[in-house]
């Protein structure tokens, strides 16, 4: 089943935004306040929002203030056999980075199946859309003893293809978001630049 995990507060737009991308079969809304009108009318909205797409609704009271509490709370929220999608578009910001954290826990010891997560750019009210795998992928890469990835991702940034390089490094790169159709994506240019501020003296 495709599961959403949204963070809410009182607006709740960007979960239907979410929603509409990733089609759920369940809608888990974790808010701090599910008892302040303006969270009950949003959740009310969203429950008509779900009767019409076909999802089941629940929510999950969470409380950011002990904020590791809070990240053994949610883990919980990715620990079954579903396909996930998070949206953290809404609420309190410690909310969120408490979703965010808990995903990205799960994914890396629980072996949760996290397909995107979502935010809001606020400038500009669109949907951002964040592939989580570049960061998993992040202490393979920068380890001391994978200087070869390493010189494949600098090759691949000046626009070439490396001689020798195995199918295999490349479909790495790919299971963990690196490359797209055969071109790197903007996590290389993280990557790449973290190798450059780590390297000063």
């Amino acid at each position: 089943m495709r599961v959403l995990i949204a963070s809410l507060g009182f607006a709740y737009h960007h979960v239907m935004a979410s929603a509409n991308r990733c089609r759920p079969g369940k809608i888990v809304l974790a808010t701090v306040s599910p008892e302040n009108d303006r969270t009950k009318n949003a959740i009310e909205e969203l429950r008509l929002y779900a009767k019409a797409i076909q999802a089941q609704l629940e929510t999950k009271t969470l409380d950011p203030e002990d904020f590791w509490a809070c990240v053994g709370d949610a883990v919980e929220l990715f620990s079954e056999r579903h396909e996930y999608y998070l949206d953290v578009g809404g609420g309190v910001r410690a909310l969120a980075l408490c979703l965010f954290t808990a995903a990205t826990l799960a994914v890396a010891h629980l072996g949760a199946d996290l397909r995107a997560v979502y935010t809001m750019a606020e400038h500009s009210e669109k949907v951002v859309e964040i592939d989580l795998r570049p960061l998993l992928y992040a202490g393979r890469l920068l380890d001391p003893r994978a200087r070869a990835r390493r010189n494949v991702l600098k090759a691949l940034e000046k626009g070439q293809f490396p001689e020798g390089v195995t199918k295999k490094v490349l479909k790495e790169f790919e299971e963990h978001g690196l490359v797209k159709n055969g071109e790197y994506t903007p996590a290389v240019y993280a990557f790449l630049k973290i190798l450059r501020l780590s390297q000063r003296p």
